[in-house]
C-alpha cells in the first residue's frame, strides 16, 4: 500500500523521514555506552568522555536510562577533579560529580552506581575540608555505601565494600578489624573481567600494617566464623565478620596458618601473576602495577 493512497490530492503532503532516522539514532546511541566507556577506561580521555555522555544525557528515552547516564558523569567528573591543578577547580570538579549523582538518584533511586559514586565525589571533595565538615561528610559517604549493601542488597559490589573498608580503618570510632573484613569483601568480588590490582593492594596493606601473628589470626578467624553465620541485621553487620569466611585464590592454605604479613605477600604475588595474564590492560593497570612493584619492593 502507498503511504498517499487515501489521501485526497489538495491533502497530500510530503514526509521527510530523515529528521525522524536522526532521532531514533540519537536514541539508540544512548542506550550504547561502549565507546564512552572504553574512552574512560582504556584511552583515559576524560574529556572526551564528558562531551560525550554531555550529549546522551538529554537523549535518554527514560529515567533509567537517565541514571546510566548519571552515575557515568559523576564518574568522570570524579576523575577529572583528580587531575586538576588546584583546590577550587577541584571542588568544583567534585560538586558537579555529586550534582550528577543527585539527578541521576532522583530519575532511578535503584541504581546503585549513582549512590556509589556520590560518595566517591564527597570522599574526595572531604579530604580537602576542614576536620569539623570532614566529620559531616564521613557520615554522609556511610549512609550512601550501607544503603547501597543494606538497602539495595548490592552485597557483590567490590567497589562499594573497597569504600567502606577505607572509611572504617580511617575512622578513628570504627573497628579496624570490620575493615579488614570488608577488604576481603571487596577482593572477593572482584569482577572477573577487571585486573582491580588496587583493590587487592589495599587489602594486603591493611593486612601488613594489622602485622597480627598466625596464632592471633587463628583465634579471630574462629570467632569470625561463628558470628560470620549468625543472624544479622544488616549486611554491613554480618559482612564486619567476613574474615576467614572466604576460599582465597592466593593462598593454597589456611589463612589461619599464616601471619598477616605472610598473607599479605601472597596477595601481592597474586596480583602480579593476575596483572602479566591479562592481556587487556588499562591505563589505570598499569599504574596500579607500577605501585603494586613499589610496595612489594619495600616489603622485601
Amino acid at each position: 500500500m502507498h503511504f498517499h493512497q487515501n489521501i485526497s490530492p489538495q491533502k497530500r503532503v510530503s514526509f521527510n523521514f530523515a529528521p525522524i532516522m536522526k532521532i531514533l539514532a540519537i536514541a539508540l546511541l544512548a542506550l550504547n555506552f561502549t565507546n564512552a566507556d572504553y574512552m574512560f577506561s582504556h584511552k583515559a580521555d576524560y574529556k572526551a568522555c564528558l562531551a560525550e555522555l554531555q550529549t546522551m544525557l538529554p537523549a535518554a528515552s527514560d529515567n533509567k536510562e537517565k541514571a546510566e547516564v548519571c552515575w557515568r558523569l559523576a564518574r568522570v567528573y570524579l576523575m577529572l577533579g583528580d587531575a586538576a591543578g588546584d583546590k577550587e577547580t577541584k571542588a568544583s570538579l567534585y560538586a558537579k560529580g555529586i550534582d550528577a549523582a543527585n539527578d541521576g538518584i532522583s530519575a532511578n533511586p535503584a541504581n546503585y552506581k549513582c549512590f556509589m559514586w556520590r560518595s566517591a565525589n564527597r570522599g574526595r571533595d572531604c579530604q580537602m575540608k576542614p576536620l569539623p565538615q570532614q566529620a559531616a561528610a564521613s557520615g554522609q559517604i556511610l549512609d550512601d555505601l550501607e544503603h547501597i549493601i543494606n538497602q539495595l542488597g548490592r552485597t557483590d559490589y567490590s567497589e562499594a565494600w573497597e569504600a567502606l573498608s577505607q572509611l572504617y580503618i580511617a575512622h578513628p570510632l570504627k573497628s579496624d578489624d570490620a575493615g579488614i573484613s570488608y577488604a576481603y569483601r571487596a577482593a572477593m568480588t572482584i569482577p572477573k573481567d577487571e585486573l582491580r590490582v588496587s583493590t587487592l593492594m589495599w587489602l594486603a596493606s591493611v593486612l601488613y600494617d594489622r602485622n597480627d601473628g598466625a596464632q592471633d589470626r587463628e583465634k579471630a578467624i574462629k570467632a569470625n566464623r561463628e558470628k560470620f553465620t549468625a543472624s544479622a541485621k544488616t549486611n554491613t553487620a554480618k559482612y564486619a565478620y567476613y574474615e576467614g569466611n572466604a576460599t582465597l585464590p592466593w593462598l593454597t592454605s589456611s589463612s589461619a596458618q599464616l601471619s598477616d604479613r605472610e598473607e599479605a605477600k601472597a596477595i601481592l604475588r597474586y596480583a602480579e601473576s593476575k596483572y602479566n595474564a591479562c592481556a587487556d590492560k588499562t591505563p589505570v593497570d598499569r599504574q596500579d602495577y607500577a605501585e603494586l612493584i613499589k610496595l612489594k619492593n619495600k616489603w622485601n
